[in-house]
């Protein structure tokens, strides 16, 4: 018996083993009912052999193998693709649905055979090539072959490939892979940036992108983001400048955190308030609100910045809002007045009287020896009203709820329908479902506030 040694690669299929040698051989193991240890029968093999070709001779010059559920890959040395085993998908690539018990080489359709793989992967029934960049430097994508249920191999259908195809060619992939579940699957690639998508079966949450629905559209999930340091800026006279700052991230990508390539451009939704210029120089030009949008046309990601211009000596720009059958009132000075209906006490004035006119609301404080007293608020930046509830947002961040609450919209742990009092919330929304309830407390502030009605 040779014993193997200098192995520099090995992979394994669902009952069978492959090893490459350092000589550029393939040792094989295992099962091999449908010819996937190479060996031109279909024996199993309980100790390794080395692979051989047709007329029985040992195969030399394989750089890199992979193995399916029954079926086998390799590169070798000059780039060219073959493939050995099960092969009722066509995961072979040689344009059959017919077994090989030896390693037979990969073609397209029009009989052309590869000669630029770089890498091979494979899953239970399908196979993916990636491919050297070609002559000029450029990214050419991947081939696939093989089964394709639910688009796992990137071609934007659900329809299975006998012959090698190209898909995702404007990029230069440096991995690949498919998930190994026969009647599920799910494909991942990363680009040369470390950016990574993924495609197929979604109903665990494969895909990573927050989501358990099925795509056959390739979903990136390295996420790009501007974080902008204040997401609300506060000037209170024309002529009065601020500068926008912030940083750009890359969330869960492979090679580098920092976001490639960034050109950003500034615009003002109105002029006539704030302008912004080329450098986020924000200039307050009248008393009003607006939005400066940051973008970063090389990597088509954007964030927005609320500008106030409240006036001297405001700490916010005044609004008005109304609910079903009431309105609430914010002032420049941040301070906050509700009138109209309050049966489910909405205006946050304490009891549940209807008010004919704007009344100041005041907050309701639990002290630490568990008392409680009124406070008027005087530092709101924001409010926000739903059918029969309210919402303050306040300078230090903490969102402050009365009103109707039978769906939990309050958002303070309970579904108690009458709080005829402001109560203080930390709260983190989910957006899937038109209706919001508590989910948990946090630390962080809040810049704005979000409501659903």
């Amino acid at each position: 018996m040779q014993k193997v040694t200098n192995i520099v690669q090995m992979t394994g299929g669902e009952n069978h083993l492959i090893m490459l040698d350092a000589d550029g051989s393939i040792w094989t193991t295992g099962w091999n009912s449908n010819g996937q240890l190479g060996k031109n029968n279909t024996v199993d093999s309980v100790l390794p052999q080395q692979m051989i070709d047709a007329k029985g001779k040992i195969i030399y010059g394989i750089k890199e193998v992979a193995a399916g559920a029954y079926h086998t890959l390799a590169i070798k040395e000059d780039n060219t693709v073959w493939g050995t085993g099960y092969n009722n998908y066509g995961q072979l690539g040689d344009g059959t649905k017919k077994e090989q018990y030896v390693l037979t080489q990969m073609k397209e359709q029009d009989g052309t055979t590869i000669k630029d793989a770089k890498h091979i992967t494979t899953s239970s029934y399908s196979t993916i090539i990636t491919r050297q960049k070609d002559s000029n430097g450029k990214g050419q994508g991947m081939y696939i072959v093989g089964y394709n249920n639910y688009g796992q191999l990137f071609t934007k259908d659900q329809v299975s490939k006998d012959y090698i195809t190209k898909v995702e060619t404007d990029k230069d992939i440096i991995t690949a892979s498919i998930t190994k579940n026969y009647n599920n699957p799910t494909g991942a690639i990363a680009d040369q940036d470390g950016m990574v998508y993924t495609v197929g079966y979604n109903g665990h949450g494969q895909m990573g992108n927050e989501f358990i629905q099925n795509l056959i559209t390739p979903w990136c999930i390295s996420k790009k983001k501007i974080n902008v340091d204040n997401n609300i800026i506060t000037m209170q006279k024309t002529g009065e400048q601020k500068q926008i700052t912030f940083n750009s991230t890359l969330e869960f990508n492979l090679i580098r955190d920092d976001v490639p390539n960034s050109k950003y451009t500034y615009k003002s939704m109105d002029t006539n308030i704030a302008t912004v210029d080329n450098n986020g120089l924000v200039t307050a030009k009248a008393i009003g609100t607006t939005y400066v949008k940051i973008t970063d046309e090389s990597n088509n990601v954007s964030a927005a910045i609320k500008i106030n211009i409240t006036g001297e000596g405001n700490l916010t720009f005044a609004k008005v809002i109304g609910g079903y059958n009431h309105f609430v009132a914010l002032k420049g000075n941040g301070e906050v007045y509700t009138w109209g209906y309050n049966a489910n006490g909405e205006l946050g004035l304490g009891d549940n009287q209807n008010k004919t006119e704007p009344t100041q609301v005041k907050a309701e404080i639990t002290l630490e020896n568990g008392t409680t007293k009124e406070e008027e608020i005087t530092d709101a930046i924001d409010v926000a009203a739903g059918a029969n509830h309210t919402l303050i947002l306040r300078k230090d961040g903490t969102v402050w709820a009365t009103g109707y609450n039978n769906k939990g919209q309050l958002g303070d742990g309970t579904t108690k329908s009458k709080r005829p009092k402001w109560s203080r919330i930390f709260t983190k929304y989910s957006t899937n479902s038109s209706r919001k309830q508590y989910i948990t407390r946090i630390n962080s502030r809040w810049k704005c506030i979000f409501l659903w009605i």
